[in-house]
């Protein structure tokens, strides 16, 4: 049975600013250490990005994609 994964467009938007940072989706699964199957299968909803890797997108990306884009279930925007 497949796991059902609710498509956000939000944090797909934030996804594809990640992707975009990098040029492509290959590169971004390079920096981030994972398979682009994985890329693939949150672009495609049938898999989250999960709290560590919303971390890691944050990092590599030097804060352009925030970790509360990713996954806003688990952290809320930071305010200054």
């Amino acid at each position: 049975m497949s796991k059902t994964v609710i498509y956000n467009p939000h944090n797909a938007a934030a996804l594809e600013r990640a992707i975009d940072y990098f040029g492509t989706a290959a590169e971004l699964a390079k920096q981030l250490g994972i398979k682009s199957q994985s890329i693939h299968q949150w672009r495609t909803g049938r898999a989250r990005v999960t709290a560590e890797r919303a971390i890691d997108i944050e990092r590599v990306t030097g804060g352009v994609v925030k970790r509360e884009h990713l996954r806003p279930d688990l952290y809320r925007e930071m305010v200054a």
